[in-house]
């Protein structure tokens, strides 16, 4: 088992931000992919190894997963669209995010880092993961075979899902992959993007808390709804906080 390298490269123009990793090797036994030739999810679960008639975001054309792991994966996915909402123009759209999973990809470029970022940003494009208004989207990327890993986000996505964020998700998958839990390591993965996505969430919450706050102090006559949306966001603010403490103090007597 190889050690684990951790390599970030530049974001092409209009093209999401890349993250890279290498990861442990597993057997070579499927045949290398191109990326034109992997099934979108959406429209061919079957051959993304999903079940027959079911709405995925998930291609693992060789069955690296495992049924149980892929399932709670899709779970944790559908999860993130529903209830992770980011703000586009009047509306409020969920995140997508998509996982790609290959044994090994059919590429000749000697530069396996830059091969596995064209390999991602395409599947990105074809998918069409994210809204064209929010550009909300999110894909990570793995080859197995050729030990690297590309995590990107759209423009939009990317608003919350930081650079250094990203590199947080890396790091809880890194010892999952070292010791070849790959289930594990997917699923920790997408639910460490969740979390740094609803981060951002609360934070636009906590925005309009204070844009809402400060109506009321530069408006000698402000809207009663203006009133009633600062307190109702204050409140949500302070419950959100007062749970995320009690959940550490739980941790910390676990």
């Amino acid at each position: 088992m190889g050690p684990f390298l951790f390599l970030r490269a530049a974001a092409a123009a209009a093209l999401p931000l890349a993250l890279l990793l290498s990861l442990s090797v597993l057997p070579a036994t499927a045949l290398p992919w191109r990326a034109e030739a992997i099934p979108d999810p959406t429209k061919d679960p079957v051959g993304c190894g999903r079940p027959a008639g079911s709405k995925s975001w998930i291609c693992d054309p060789d069955h690296l997963l495992s049924p149980a792991g892929a399932d709670a994966v899709e779970l944790a996915l559908q999860d993130i669209h529903t209830n992770v909402t980011r703000k586009c123009g009047d509306t409020h759209q969920g995140y997508e995010v998509a996982v790609g999973i290959v044994q090994r990809m059919d590429t000749e470029e000697q530069n396996i880092p830059d091969a596995t970022k064209r390999f991602a940003q395409r599947l990105h494009n074809r998918w069409g993961v994210g809204s064209s208004e929010c550009d909300n989207g999110v894909v990570m990327f793995l080859s197995v075979g050729d030990r690297w890993a590309y995590i990107s986000t759209g423009k939009g996505a990317r608003e919350t899902l930081s650079d250094s964020a990203a590199e947080d998700v890396i790091s809880e998958m890194r010892p999952l992959l070292r010791s070849g839990n790959l289930d594990k390591a997917v699923l920790v993965g997408v639910k460490s993007i969740r979390a740094h996505l609803r981060r951002g969430f609360l934070h636009w919450l906590l925005h309009g808390f204070f844009a809402s706050v400060w109506m009321v102090l530069t408006d000698p006559f402000p809207p009663i709804c203006a009133v009633v949306a600062g307190v109702a966001l204050g409140l949500f603010c302070v419950e959100v906080r007062d749970r995320s403490q009690r959940a550490r103090f739980r941790r910390r007597l676990t």
